[in-house]
């Protein structure tokens, strides 16, 4: 069993079994992704509606619009600091679990 109840996937990748609600969270947002570009008031219903669609997909996932908003921009802001990183001379390079997640669910 996860940490959410469910039972784990053992197919799933490591970000979708650390957190799943990021991991779907950066499928849903990006999905809207075309919509968000059309007016900036809109934002708030639809971060609404997605978290209505996650608490749907999982009755453990019980986020607010705006703590999906800050979720994702949080986990892009994480994905840049490591770019950053990983472009400076003499620095290890750094992994995360939801790196591939962001670089082909989001366009940052």
């Amino acid at each position: 069993m996860s940490a959410t109840g469910g039972d784990v996937n053992h197919g799933a990748t490591s970000a979708q079994r650390m957190l799943p609600d990021s991991y779907l969270l950066t499928k849903l947002g990006p999905e809207r992704e075309e919509e968000f570009s059309f007016s900036f008031e809109r934002h708030k219903v639809l971060w609404k509606e997605i978290a209505k669609k996650m608490k749907e997909t999982n009755n453990n996932y019980n986020l607010t619009g705006q703590q999906c908003s800050n979720k994702l921009s949080g986990l892009k802001h994480t994905y840049r600091s490591i770019c950053d990183q990983n472009k400076r001379s003499g620095n290890c390079r750094s992994s995360w679990a939801f790196f591939s997640v962001i670089i082909h669910s989001t366009n940052i």
